[in-house]
């Protein structure tokens, strides 16, 4: 596959940007829990739920060097399940995140990527790597239930350079490539979509900015109709520190499928989202509207809302909050694409009876409805688990 071939020049390049002259520092992780799931495909059929119960361990490694000028990290990351009595549902993953920041005297970049293959068995939630107003493109939650495997490649540059104390211009790109060992017409098709902008940044305070964006994307699924969109985007931000800041969002976006006589749609694109840092508290919010690569072929119109609250009970325990919602629906008329949509939501405790080994256990709710289907699906999942993080603080 071509897709492992990108990944394997994306790891060397990573690999390569960081000279042996760097202050290197690195955090092993290692989680194993005990997990039970009353629907482990996800599926809305009643009567074909698969129940499940065993073992998952997941495990990454981040390494971190440090310049006077450059800030680079690289995370293999892996994960399996054990499942003794349902061994057709155990699930695997492997992958790798990397990002570069530079910073010259009037310029500055920074370079987003990631690699990963993981076994599909119909409950595809989507990840939730991105940051704060950074969702990550091209990931779905389809429902076709037969196990595959999937590679996905993630790169995305960005180079700003400072033209005055308080303007920049901005330049950015995206490459997004996913393949599946098995593809399903509607919900699992092989596709590569690039996107390429430019433009301009104001620093209205010492911590706020002004920032429009222009740019163009291509998408290519294998099978199905390419679409080409454009979009303009103005967005003000305002960081206080590392963990507060928060943003506005809006703008438009035009989108043409090839081959299919049709006008120009335009639509709209925007968020908002803040993150923030208490006493004893970390809230993230964030909401989106965007265009988005999908793997059932097409371009789709997707709203995301992402919520996160991690609070500290005490010194050696805390509680985690975690949600996500989802509605993917067709970007242009013409399109026959049915609406789907996808929650999960989860509740996280942790006891740090050591200083690198803690107890955590918790819960989690996932549901999925497409517009077509008479059910919709759930699941309940339940895990209690140690993590071990030797250079934990």
């Amino acid at each position: 596959m071509r897709i492992r071939q990108c990944a394997a020049a994306f790891v060397a390049c990573y690999a390569g940007i960081a000279g042996a002259d760097a202050n290197w520092s690195f955090d092993p992780k290692v989680i194993a829990q005990f997990e039970t799931d009353d629907n482990n495909r996800l599926t809305n059929v009643r009567g074909n739920e698969v129940s499940i119960q065993g073992i998952t361990v997941n495990a990454q490694l981040a390494m971190r060097a440090l310049t006077p000028r450059s800030d680079f990290t690289l995370t293999p990351r892996v994960l399996a399940s054990f499942y003794p009595d349902d061994r057709d549902e155990e699930r695997r993953m492997g992958g790798v995140l990397g990002n570069w920041q530079f910073k010259g005297e009037k310029w500055q970049s920074r370079v987003d990527g990631s690699f990963e293959v993981r076994t599909i068995l119909g409950r595809f939630n989507p990840d939730d790597d991105g940051g704060l107003g950074e969702p990550d493109p091209g990931t779905g939650s389809g429902r076709s239930e037969d196990e595959t495997d999937q590679y996905s490649l993630l790169f995305r540059p960005r180079f700003d350079y400072s033209f005055t104390e308080r303007t920049a211009l901005l330049l950015q790109g995206r490459f997004k490539q996913v393949e599946f060992d098995d593809q399903v017409e509607n919900d699992r098709q092989n596709f590569e979509d690039i996107e390429l902008a430019t433009g301009i940044s104001f620093q209205t305070s010492p911590t706020a900015e002004l920032s429009v964006l222009v740019g163009a994307s291509q998408f290519e699924p294998e099978d199905g109709f390419d679409s080409e969109s454009q979009f303009l985007i103005a967005e003000w931000n305002k960081t206080l520190s590392e963990t507060s800041r928060y943003y506005f969002r809006g703008g438009a976006n035009r989108v043409k499928v090839d081959d299919i006589d049709a006008d120009w749609e335009t639509g709209f694109s925007g968020g908002a989202g803040i993150q923030w840092t208490f006493e004893v508290t970390e809230l993230l919010l964030d909401y989106n509207h965007y265009l988005d690569p999908s793997a059932s072929g097409r371009l789709v119109n997707r709203d995301q809302l992402r919520f996160e609250l991690a609070r500290q009970l005490s010194e050696r325990s805390s509680l985690i909050l975690n949600a996500r919602a989802i509605v993917d629906e067709k970007a242009v008329d013409v399109d026959g694409l049915e609406k789907r949509e996808f929650f999960t939501g989860s509740i996280q405790y942790e006891w740090r009876f050591r200083q690198q080994i803690s107890l955590l256990g918790g819960y989690e709710y996932s549901w999925r409805e497409y517009e077509d289907d008479e059910t919709d699906a759930t699941s309940n999942r339940f895990f209690l688990g140690v993590r071990y993080q030797p250079n934990r603080r």
